[in-house]
């Protein structure tokens, strides 16, 4: 255990100091529209061998030694380099990223937020900031001050993990929060769990009475989508559209879906 979680430490030190932090995307489909203008950005990060290294190994370090600030600031930067190209190939992309305790506890966590925002000439509208439930649950007064913050620049905040925790309602409903993310846990078993489906139902009726945009995590299979489309949720992530792919294969991705997204919307009118 203190071998790998030393070889873990190097790895992350090496990749932040030579700027190889790799950040996969994996799109959120709006099936309404047939476009994507949402992904969210996954860290990755490679051992010596080139072998992925779990993110629950090194997240967890990261937020264990501070190095989690310099590593969400590389995601960042990169993520603001995805929203220009895509720009400059006539997408406007929104892209989510996921922000730990550690961050929210800094001082000038929104404040830094902006200042790289401006220095990528990215507007703060174009980024969506993910918390977890989890988060929510543990700090929710002091949260509810940054997320204010958050909104008043512009961000939009999305909350993650939902359903999985036991988080006031009262506090959802007070605080800030644009959208509602159906954890997986729930979808995956939509097909044979009453319950499943039960839950997923009152997520998807909560979001839309507090008028939230809503997500649903981890689809995979057509059966998934269509009972999550009769539930009312139009918008999905998952490997049944798209693996998490490199910015490269995202740029070729949202190019060709979404131009075919428009073709079907041209002639469904």
């Amino acid at each position: 255990m203190l071998v790998q979680r030393s070889r873990t430490g190097r790895t992350l030190r090496a990749a932040l100091d030579n700027g190889r932090v790799e950040v996969h995307y994996q799109p959120q489909v709006d099936l309404s529209k047939q476009t994507v203008d949402t992904v969210e950005a996954l860290v990755r990060l490679r051992d010596d061998t080139g072998q992925l290294i779990a993110p629950s190994e090194f997240i967890a370090y990261a937020e264990e030694t501070g190095l989690i600030i310099p590593l969400s600031c590389a995601v960042l930067a990169d993520a603001c380099q995805q929203i220009n190209r895509a720009q400059a190939l006539g997408h406007r992309l929104h892209v989510a990223i996921n922000v730990s305790i550690v961050q929210f506890a800094q001082p000038d966590f929104v404040d830094s937020l902006c200042e790289q925002c401006k220095t990528h000439g990215v507007e703060p509208s174009c980024i969506e900031i993910e918390i977890t439930e989890g988060l929510l649950m543990r700090d929710a007064d002091n949260l509810r001050g940054v997320l204010d913050q958050l909104r008043l620049h512009g961000f939009r905040v999305a909350l993650d993990d939902f359903g999985t925790g036991y988080s006031s309602l009262a506090y959802l409903s007070q605080l800030p929060i644009d959208v509602l993310k159906i954890d997986m846990s729930f979808v995956s078993r939509l097909t044979t769990s009453r319950q499943c489906v039960s839950i997923a139902t009152a997520i998807i009726q909560l979001g839309k009475s507090l008028h939230m945009g809503l997500i649903a995590e981890g689809v995979e299979t057509q059966e998934q989508v269509d009972l999550l489309l009769a539930m009312g949720c139009k918008t999905m992530q998952g490997y049944f559209y798209s693996k998490p792919m490199p910015a490269d294969e995202l740029m070729a991705w949202l190019h060709l879906r979404n131009d075919a997204g428009r073709e079907q919307a041209c002639v469904d009118t």
